[in-house]
This record gives structure tokens, C-alpha cells and sequence, in this order.
């Protein structure tokens, strides 16, 4: 054998590699693949965010996320209604996660801020509805500013709420139509107040339960 002669073994069937242009293209395609996977992360994270064009650092969330944080993840569900209207018509199921604190017409947010510490802790995840969200957002920026950083704003406030969604959790349904309840069949598009609706169905054979001083 010459000296000058290369002794090595070749393998037939050994997979022929790539070239620098194909690794290149491998490696962006690559890139491009984790790039569009964190894109579809970032959007799944944010998909229940509201975007808001008001200046305040403050999570907003839909009506069907926050449906799902009072459900599964243990936030408290803050209605800033009236006594009064909270007396007559509040959610209540999940059972015990609905607390009233009150926001007076001119009350400051400030002000409201201050009494929603004395039902609450910072610790606690919290959504926060008004009547119909006009000032949600600033009642959870004033909170935030009290040390609270689990709690977002409804959008929409109660009324969006119920008007998706029944004080007991279940879909509201279309005008108009009977739907089952398990006892009875409802027709919804009845000419009835929707809290007595609502009272009938939560109640059924018992009388109507009471809250805050009516029930001491």
C-alpha cells in the first residue's frame, strides 16, 4: 500500500450530511418553530385580558374568564352594588365568594378602597364588578395602590355578569324558549322580573334565604 494512500471504511447506507446551507435552514425553521409556539403562549395567556386605552396598569378579564377564576381559582367575586341591590339579587354560587362592598355615587375610589380592606386581604385573588363597569378599573387601581396584586376588573360589571350568566351559575337563556332546571321548566321569556326568576328556581320549596342582618 502507498503512503500516500487514505485507508478509511465507507458505510453505504450512512445518511449523507447536510450541508451548510441545510443546516442553516434547519436551524431557522427551528427558530421559527419556538418563536410561533411562545407567540401561541403569550396569546393563550392573554386571551381573557381586555385591552383598556386609559392609562391605568389594571387587568381587565371577560365575563367567561372571570366565570372561570370565581370557579376553579379561587378569586372572590367583589360586588360594588348597593346593599339594597345586593340584598335583592347577588351570585351565589360558588357558594360564599361573593362579598358587597358598597360604592356610593361621588364615593372616591380612594375612599371605597379603604372600606374594601376592612372585608378583605391582600393575600386574596378578587374580582372586581360595579353595576356596569364604568369604574371597575379605577376601584382595582386603588386597591393595587393598598398593597391587593390578585385582583382584576370585570368587564362589563354585574350587569354583563347576569346578562350572560344566572345568579347561580348557569347560562342565561334565549328569549323565549322552556329550559329544564332538573324541577321545573321555565319559560324565559315571560314577562317577569328576572330576580324572581331566578329566586324561583334557586329556591324551590324553601323559603327565601336571608343575608347580612336579616340573618342574625
Amino acid at each position: 500500500m502507498d503512503e500516500d494512500e487514505v485507508l478509511f471504511e465507507f458505510d453505504a447506507d450512512a445518511p449523507e450530511a447536510p450541508s451548510s446551507e441545510d443546516g442553516a435552514t434547519t436551524t431557522m425553521a427551528s427558530s421559527a418553530v419556538a418563536t410561533v409556539e411562545e407567540d401561541e403562549e403569550d396569546a393563550s395567556d392573554d386571551a381573557g385580558n381586555v385591552a383598556m386605552d386609559d392609562g391605568l396598569d389594571v387587568v381587565t378579564v371577560n365575563v367567561d374568564d372571570g366565570k372561570r377564576m370565581l370557579e376553579r381559582e379561587s378569586y372572590v367575586f367583589v360586588d360594588c352594588r348597593s346593599w339594597k341591590e345586593y340584598d335583592r339579587q347577588h351570585i351565589t354560587k360558588p357558594p360564599q365568594q361573593t362579598i358587597n362592598v358598597p360604592l356610593a355615587d361621588g364615593d372616591l375610589a380612594e375612599s371605597w378602597a379603604k372600606r374594601a380592606t376592612e372585608k378583605t386581604r391582600p393575600s386574596m385573588k378578587l374580582l372586581i364588578a360595579d353595576a356596569d363597569g364604568a369604574r371597575a378599573r379605577e376601584l382595582t387601581k386603588a386597591l393595587q395602590d393598598q398593597g391587593y396584586a390578585n385582583c382584576v376588573a370585570v368587564e362589563g360589571g354585574y350587569e354583563g355578569w347576569t346578562a350572560k350568566y344566572t345568579t347561580f351559575g348557569r347560562p342565561v337563556p334565549p328569549k323565549g324558549r322552556f329550559v329544564s332546571t332538573g324541577k321545573e321548566a321555565l319559560k324565559s321569556g315571560l314577562d317577569l322580573d328576572d330576580t324572581v326568576a331566578a329566586a324561583y328556581e334557586e329556591n324551590w320549596g324553601k323559603a327565601p334565604p336571608k343575608y347580612g342582618a336579616e340573618a342574625t
